[in-house]
C-alpha cells in the first residue's frame, strides 16, 4: 500500500503500520482537505470517537489531524504560487481556507515566507 504525505513531502507515513481507523482518517483528509472540513467529521468517517481520533492519529502518524490538513494544503499552495497567476485570496480559497488570513498565518507559520515572499522567490524575484 502507499505511503502518504505526513509533515511535508520528505516525510511520509507507512501505512502498512496504521491501524483501520487512522488509515480511513487518512484517506478522507487527502480525499476532502481542499474544502473546510473539521475533526469531528474526520473522526465520523473513520468510526472513531473525536477523543480517540486525535490520540491514535498523533501517535501513529506524528501529527495531528489539524497539522497533516495544514500541510497537505500548504503544500498544495506552493505549487499553485509557483505555476499560476492567481490572487492570493483565490490560492487560499483553492487549497481549502475560507479566510485569507488563516491562510497567511499558516502558510508563514510553515514555511518561514508569507505566500507572496514564497512567490516571488519561486519565479526568481527576490
Amino acid at each position: 500500500m502507499k505511503s502518504l504525505v505526513a509533515r511535508s513531502e520528505e516525510t511520509l507515513i507507512d501505512q502498512d503500520r496504521l491501524s483501520d481507523g487512522i488509515r480511513r482518517a487518512l484517506e478522507f483528509v487527502h480525499q476532502h482537505f481542499r474544502r473546510s472540513i473539521s475533526v469531528l467529521e474526520v473522526a465520523n468517517h473513520s468510526s472513531l470517537s473525536y477523543h480517540h481520533l486525535c490520540r491514535k492519529f498523533k501517535k501513529e502518524t506524528g501529527v495531528t489531524v489539524v497539522e497533516l490538513i495544514n500541510r497537505l494544503r500548504i503544500d498544495l499552495a506552493k505549487k499553485i504560487l509557483a505555476t499560476e497567476p492567481d490572487p492570493i485570496n483565490e490560492v487560499a480559497r483553492k487549497v481549502g481556507f475560507t479566510s485569507t488570513v488563516q491562510f497567511h498565518r499558516t502558510f508563514k507559520k510553515l514555511e518561514n515566507d508569507t505566500p507572496m515572499q514564497y512567490r516571488k522567490k519561486a519565479f526568481g524575484e527576490g
